[in-house]
């Protein structure tokens, strides 16, 4: 069952008539058997995800981004239902972890050649996440990010750049699997990370992998402004390690205490939460289907 979400990234899916199309001449002339739902209501996933499991599809296909990903992989967990992907958010990055290409057609076809594994997932506040959720300056662009008008990889860089300067930072303590305490000052960002992979290419948790059973928090505390070029060119190479305002720490469960609540996200998407924010692994939870052959991106 593919599931198209007609908002992700530019609006890609407002008009799905093309993806209909390359869908059903892939699996056509592959001689799968399939069906197109379009997820055209909030209210609505749950009965799509409903009729998946009581018609018995072996695998449901997420066409959108990191958002669709987290909403749809999270329904889920404990089905034996496996999660397929079709990237068109803004900026896919757990799509861009797994190998799946960013080009519609391509991807469609690698659908076909993928394999299952089962893969972790995380919980952060009470709410299940993929690839990453935290608390900072994502977590503050990511919701002025969802009131935009305008979607797309520029809107967002646009709204980070400005946030840069305008973000008021917090002080924070971390407790790290009930006995090693961290205490923050300053914190520009606290990220708890399943996935290494940021939208747009971005790799804020090089060292994460999805299914190895642990999680990283990494921490950006306040720097100087004139080290942030070099923090964002690290932050693109894969190499966030080596600036030293970055604390990167692997654990399986994480309390924050922050001192102030507010703004959070889940997987790119916003959401509020209070002072006190739990955060642990859920090892094995989500069939993920991953392309045989993959695509750098």
């Amino acid at each position: 069952m593919f599931i198209i979400n007609p908002i992700s990234g530019k609006g890609k899916g407002s008009r799905p008539f093309k993806m209909i199309r390359h869908i059903h001449k892939t699996f056509t002339r592959a001689r799968v058997e399939f069906a197109i739902r379009i997820w055209d209501h909030p209210d609505r996933l749950g009965h799509l995800i409903s009729e998946a499991i009581s018609e018995k599809f072996e695998v449901v296909v997420a066409v959108g981004g990191d958002g669709t990903i987290n909403d749809i992989g999270k329904r889920l967990v404990g089905t034996g239902i496996a999660l397929g992907i079709v990237p068109i958010g803004s900026g896919n990055g757990y799509a861009r972890h797994l190998g799946y290409s960013l080009r519609q057609k391509k991807a469609i076809r690698q659908l076909l050649n993928s394999y299952p594994v089962e893969v972790d997932t995380g919980n952060f506040g009470g709410i299940p996440f993929m690839n990453n959720a935290g608390i900072g300056i994502d977590a503050f662009v990511a919701e002025k990010f969802s009131k935009s008008r305008r979607r797309g990889l520029q809107t967002y860089v646009k709204l980070a750049s400005k946030a840069v300067l305008e973000y008021e930072t917090f002080d924070a303590t971390l407790i790290v699997d009930g006995k090693r305490r961290y205490d923050c000052k300053e914190v520009m960002l606290m990220d708890i990370a399943n996935g290494p992979n940021w939208g747009g290419g971005a790799v804020i948790a090089p060292l994460s992998t999805i299914s190895d059973g642990w999680l990283e928090a990494v921490i950006w505390e306040k720097s100087a402004f004139v080290s942030f070029p070099n923090l964002v060119m690290l932050l693109f190479r894969g190499k966030i390690y080596r600036h030293p305002s970055i604390k990167i720490i692997r654990g399986k469960t994480f309390e924050i205490t922050r001192s102030r609540s507010g703004e959070a996200h889940v997987d790119g998407e916003a959401v509020k939460l209070g002072c006190i924010i739990s955060a642990n692994v859920i090892e094995k939870s989500v069939r993920l289907l991953v392309p045989q052959h993959k695509e750098a991106v």
